[in-house]
């Protein structure tokens, strides 16, 4: 693959300029700028990182714990980070679970009390 550039990039991972930037700034991805080009462009090896911190951050993984992730070549590293992961969206599914039963009991007694 050769050089892509920022509008390229942009287009072929569906993401704003902006969040590019954003990930440039962090620290998890560097551009290139080629002499007698203006613009910055993106070598086959960041186009891929870039690819996995999509997919990463689509697993709601933060930005914070990505980098962690990329820069540690230990699997149990990243292990580690999925699993506290797995009980965050645990605890969210069972806080999500508590308010629909509550919603759940609210309807009934509303329908009940006003016989709809």
């Amino acid at each position: 693959m050769e050089l892509q550039t920022v509008s390229t990039v942009i287009k072929m991972f569906g993401i704003s300029k902006r969040m590019l930037s954003y990930y440039e700034q962090s620290g998890l991805i560097k551009s290139q700028r080629m002499a007698g080009y203006s613009y910055r462009v993106y070598d086959t090896a960041t186009v891929e990182r870039l690819q996995q911190i999509i997919i990463l951050r689509k697993l709601q993984i933060p930005v914070k714990q990505i980098r962690i992730i990329l820069n540690n070549p230990d699997a149990a590293t990243a292990v580690d980070i999925f699993k506290k992961s797995i009980q965050e969206l645990d605890s969210e599914i069972t806080a999500l679970s508590t308010i629909k039963k509550i919603l759940d009991r609210f309807v009934t007694e509303l329908e009940e009390k006003t016989n709809i």
